[in-house]
C-alpha cells in the first residue's frame, strides 16, 4: 500500500513469498532520484535490483540474527519453514554456511553493480550503527 510517500509491502511474512515484479512496479511510479530504502534479511532476493538502483538513491539494509548465520545450535530440533509450513529436523551442516557466504557475496556484489549502498547489522547491534550507511 501507499501511503504518502511510503510504500509498505508484506508487514506479516510468515507463509508469503514476495511478489517481486509486484514490488518493482509499485516502486517504479516512484518519483526519479527518490530515495528507497529496503530493509530485508536478503535470504531470497531478485535482480529487481538493477533497475532500482538505476532510478532511485537506493539504500540496503541486510538484517541478520547471529543464529541464522551459525544455526549449529539448532540441530537436532524441529523447525517449520514459513514459506510451506512444513516441518523438518533440523540438520545444518557445512554446506548451509558456504552456501550463505555465497549467497551474500553474490548479492553485495549486485548491490555494488547496481550502485546501491548497503550495509549488513544484527539483530542485536545498535541501530544507531546504521549511520555509516547514511552518513
Amino acid at each position: 500500500a501507499i501511503t504518502g510517500n511510503l510504500i509498505k509491502f508484506n508487514s506479516e511474512v510468515r507463509g508469503v513469498e514476495l511478489n517481486y515484479k509486484e514490488i518493482l512496479s509499485k516502486l517504479m511510479k516512484i518519483k526519479k532520484n527518490s530515495v528507497v530504502i529496503i530493509v530485508s534479511d536478503f535470504f531470497f532476493y531478485d535482480d529487481i535490483f538493477k533497475k532500482l538502483g538505476a532510478k532511485f538513491d537506493t539504500y540496503a539494509v541486510v538484517v541478520r540474527d547471529k543464529l541464522e548465520e551459525n544455526p549449529t545450535l539448532l540441530n537436532g530440533l524441529n523447525i517449520i519453514n514459513p514459506l510451506t509450513n512444513r516441518s523438518r529436523i533440523a540438520d545444518f551442516d557445512k554446506s548451509y554456511k558456504a552456501k550463505l557466504l555465497e549467497n551474500d557475496s553474490k548479492l553485495f556484489h549486485l548491490f555494488k553493480k547496481s550502485n546501491i549502498k548497503y550495509q549488513k547489522i544484527y539483530t542485536d547491534e545498535e541501530i544507531l550503527n546504521l549511520r555509516r550507511l547514511f552518513g
